[in-house]
């Protein structure tokens, strides 16, 4: 009697181990950001360190600047946001995907890009544009009518918060040329 305790004892801790190993998440997962979503355009969505207000989205063939004018072989997509930091200061970055494929922000803008011009204190939000330059073919991708921009405090976002912005390039206005402000800050 007592062995056929011990076995079934140990027969269940063995299962238990197993089924627990299985529910355990990966390293990749534990490691990811934390995601959240930015439900429509014009509504807040906060994270831990940051806050985003996507305001407008459009495709441009140039884009302009007082000092600055970009064209491009493919188009630009534009997107114009208020953000705010929460925690400590410093600027937002993101990154904008398309199925399988990531295009990042465009550097070419300089300072004209809230990415690369605009440096927020808590509660201090700052409003501008990002800029993607994509390839003309990334507007017949299957995947257009969902592919989403990702907002992040750091080009790393792992083990910290990231919302994430749904866009159908499909439905943006298609301009032959915009003029963007530069970043500046807007009262809270």
């Amino acid at each position: 009697m007592r062995r056929r305790t011990a076995v079934a004892l140990t027969t269940g801790f063995v299962g238990m181990a197993l089924a627990l190993s299985l529910l355990v998440p990966s390293e990749e997962f534990q490691q990811g950001p934390y995601v959240g979503t930015i439900p429509a355009l014009d509504t807040r969505a906060d994270s831990r360190e940051f806050s985003v207000t996507v305001t407008g989205a459009r495709l441009a063939d140039r884009v302009q600047t007082p000092e600055w004018t970009g064209t491009t072989p493919g188009v630009w997509l534009v997107v114009d946001i208020v953000f705010e930091r929460r925690i400590d200061h410093g600027p937002i970055t993101g990154a904008f995907r398309i199925g399988d494929v990531e295009y990042l922000l465009s550097t070419r803008p300089d300072d004209a890009s809230i990415d690369g011009g605009a440096s927020s204190q808590p509660g201090i939000p700052w409003a501008g544009s990002m800029l993607i330059e994509l390839p003309l073919a990334a507007l017949d991708d299957p995947d257009a009518g969902v592919s989403v921009l990702r907002f992040a405090t750091q080009s790393d976002p792992r083990l910290d918060g990231v919302l994430d912005y749904t866009i159908d390039l499909g439905s943006l206005d298609h301009e032959s040329s915009i003029s963007i402000f530069e970043p500046e800050r807007v009262a809270p």
